[in-house]
């Protein structure tokens, strides 16, 4: 198994740290490795995208969520309210 195979098992911390390393390699002039991390940039940055991209999915999903409940009232108060405006004058809330 390769180092591009492992990408998805790592954690983000490693995986951010490996970007980083790459791009030192790619960038320096004499390198032994300076080929190898230019191939493997991409492929790291390709997948904290994607992990960046579902992270932010699920932070507007769960925002929409706890959101949700304040939007409108409750099928129950709306019923306490309707009949409150049929006997107004027995329920005062």
């Amino acid at each position: 198994m390769n180092l591009a195979d492992k990408l998805p098992q790592m954690t983000d911390d490693a995986l951010e740290n490996l970007a980083d390393n790459a791009r030192r390699l790619a960038q320096a002039d004499r390198a032994p490795n300076q080929s190898a991390a230019q191939a493997l940039l991409p492929l790291v940055e390709a997948e904290l995208t994607s992990r960046r991209v579902t992270k932010l999915q699920r932070m507007r999903e769960a925002a929409a969520t706890r959101a949700a409940p304040l939007t409108g009232i409750s099928s129950s108060s709306r019923a306490s309210s309707a009949s409150c405006a049929v006997a107004s004058s027995r329920c005062r809330t």
